[in-house]
């Protein structure tokens, strides 16, 4: 089994300690459940600070339990402002991660727009150069599959804005005030066209699973490190999907918290907290 999570907008900042823990329990928790890669899709920082950069890529990685799995992180709007930061500890703000031998491949797509300072520019679009990286990277074999990360979203969400969401503005839905990716539409026709199977995004802090044409999934992560997506491949590299919720009292993935699950198939198991209910299997 080969298994991949999916996060997104976690928005750290240094000057809020109880963020880092957040990040430990986080990439703690997909250890556990022994994810092979993770994927970042945008947002890891709120203000693009190089502390929050360095943190994931040497601290959180190797707090607590050692993190073996390999990582992309895509750069999202507020990861902006630290740009060549993101670029000192993640490398180039796009490209491809050849996965399980070679029978997955991944590509990172850059699709923010230049913003100034910490002035944050939340539309976002695949521009010429993106769109001509993808064309060429989408041509493989049929028996590949291929997933396509970037941080704004492919298609408008719906979704209420809860109680809880208006008391932490950074968890509001962004679709209400911000659409889709402005050159959405040419980017899943392009998608389609070379049968892409599943595409990763993040930016509008909503929970989301929505099938484009005849096989595209589209995927985004929630925010602030509360869920994850395990995307998991069996040996013919059959893909199933599973949403977990992290147990914020012990770091762990609780079923205490799964009153309001997102979806029917949410899996929940903490290895940590006995509050938790978490039996061994």
């Amino acid at each position: 089994m080969y298994r991949i999570a999916h996060i997104g907008d976690l928005h750290l900042e240094s000057k809020k300690p109880e963020d880092y823990s957040l990040a430990i329990g986080l990439f703690t928790c997909m250890q556990k459940l022994k994810a092979n890669h993770i994927v970042v899709a945008g947002d890891i920082s709120h203000r693009g600070e190089e502390e929050v950069f360095l943190y994931i890529k040497e601290g959180a990685l190797t707090s607590g339990h050692k993190i073996s799995s390999e990582l992309s992180v895509v750069i999202g709007n507020h990861d902006l402002p630290g740009r060549h930061h993101y670029q000192n500890y993640f490398g180039k703000t796009f490209g491809t991660r050849i996965l399980r031998e070679g029978r997955i491949k991944l590509i990172y797509l850059d699709s923010t727009k230049p913003s100034s300072g910490e002035i944050f520019n939340h539309s976002g679009e695949l521009n010429q150069e993106m769109m001509f990286f993808l064309e060429q990277e989408l041509k493989v074999p049929p028996e590949v599959f291929i997933i396509v990360v970037m941080h704004h979203h492919l298609l408008d969400v719906d979704g209420d804005i809860t109680e809880e969401m208006q008391k932490n503005p950074l968890d509001l839905p962004f679709v209400g005030n911000f659409g889709p990716l402005e050159n959405a539409a040419s980017v899943l026709e392009l998608l389609e066209k070379h049968r892409v199977a599943l595409a990763l995004c993040g930016h509008t802090h909503h929970i989301t699973s929505e099938i484009y044409g005849n096989q595209l999934i589209i995927s985004t992560a929630g925010a602030h490190g509360k869920h994850i997506k395990l995307y998991e491949f069996d040996e013919h590299n059959k893909m199933e999907s599973k949403l977990l919720k992290v147990c914020t009292s012990c770091n762990g993935l609780g079923v205490d918290y799964d009153e309001d699950a997102e979806s029917d198939d949410e899996v929940v198991a903490c290895a940590d907290c006995e509050g938790c209910g978490y039996e061994e299997q």
